[in-house]
Parts: C-alpha cells; sequence; structure tokens
C-alpha cells in the first residue's frame, strides 16, 4: 500500500509535535512547503529551528544541535529531527 504524501505528512508532524511537546517549535511553523511541492521530501526549516532552540535553551556551548535535542527532548525527538533534516 502506497502512502500518500499528505498521509506522511500528516504522520511527520503528528510525531514531530509529540516529541517536542512546545507550541514554539510546531511543525507547521518548520515545514519547508516549496521544497516540498517540488521534491515530495518533509523537511524543516534547520536554521529556524536552530534560532528557536536558542531562544528557549539559550547558548549551549560545547554541544551540538543534536547534543541540545538529545539531552532536552530525548531520542525519539532526535530521530524525527534527524528524518526531517536528512541528517
Amino acid at each position: 500500500m502506497t502512502t500518500s504524501f499528505q498521509e506522511k505528512y500528516i504522520k511527520t508532524r503528528d510525531a514531530w509535535n509529540n516529541a517536542f511537546k512546545d507550541y514554539r517549535l510546531d511543525f507547521s511553523k518548520l515545514f519547508l512547503s516549496g521544497i516540498a511541492a517540488a521534491t515530495k521530501e518533509i523537511l524543516i526549516d534547520v536554521l529556524k529551528f536552530d534560532e528557536i532552540i536558542h531562544q528557549i535553551h539559550g547558548s549551549y556551548p560545547g554541544k551540538s544541535l543534536n547534543d541540545i535535542i538529545l539531552e532536552k527532548y530525548g531520542k525519539e525527538a532526535f530521530e524525527i529531527f534527524c528524518e526531517v533534516t536528512q541528517w
């Protein structure tokens, strides 16, 4: 059974919002719809995400964005982050 793009988007959005549980990190605010229209890939704006993470958690010297995601939001959030950034 082939999953439609809309179904994939909804599944990804819901998993993201469940993992991050912070309205400031709402998936719809980070989703790159222009790229999705062209490529059918579900991706987020990593720079915008990083900017919001800094607003929420401040500076994190000596740590990477990945470290902060794992520390503050857990493995599930990190896995969905990797999926929508293709890291």
